[in-house]
């Protein structure tokens, strides 16, 4: 970890606010930009959440739902804090195991999914860039057979050639999918957030 990152992640200003309103990171104002742009929690009731760690997009998550109507599970290889309400998997999303996880919590099948996983950076612009690819991919591949009729789905990608492939793959699924970098994503960042939306079962 680099000082120049230490010093940027200390005086910023969603690290800070992440902080005084008890968010476990400063990633729960990227999806709650994403919400205020696409309105992605509306008519929702179930949600998955893969590379949910540390847990504040599941924060997010249920502070815009109703609990006593909704099932929301997260998922990640790495700890996940605790949020009220929510299902936690301490599982690997390659694991052949996760389908049959998903199946059966969701009986009735999944609303949103929203996807957070990314790949640990080598420096090397073009393997990190296929290796992001190859996780949204995998996110999408996990929870096509569960989403629901006008089902939505957002994933985290860094910027490449490939990801207007990913467009064109998730365009003949959905009626609408944009790309949309959050105010709360670090300005040097090279991540972007693929949103698709109205799912056609």
């Amino acid at each position: 970890m680099s000082k120049r990152w230490l010093t940027e992640h200390h005086s910023d200003e969603f690290h800070k606010k992440s902080k005084q309103e008890g968010y476990y990171a400063r990633s729960a104002y990227k999806l709650l930009n994403i919400d205020e742009k696409f309105n992605i929690f509306k008519n929702i009731r179930y949600v998955l959440d893969l590379g949910a760690s540390p847990g504040s997009w599941l924060q997010v998550t249920s502070l815009k739902l109703d609990k006593s109507k909704t099932k929301i599970m997260g998922v990640d290889l790495k700890k996940i804090r605790p949020v009220e309400g929510v299902k936690q998997l301490h599982m690997d999303v390659y694991s052949d195991q996760l389908e049959e996880e998903i199946r059966t919590y969701f009986t009735k099948g999944i609303d949103l999914v929203l996807s957070d996983l990314a790949p640990n950076t080598s420096g090397n612009k073009i393997l990190d860039s296929g290796r992001s690819i190859a996780l949204v991919m995998r996110a999408y591949d996990i929870s096509h057979p569960f989403l629901r009729q006008k089902g939505k789905f957002v994933a985290k990608l860094f910027q490449c050639a490939e990801m207007n492939e990913i467009k064109h793959r998730l365009e003949k699924d959905f009626l609408k999918v944009q790309f949309y970098k959050p105010k709360a994503s670090r300005q040097h960042s090279r991540e972007l957030f693929i949103i698709a939306s109205g799912f056609k079962k």
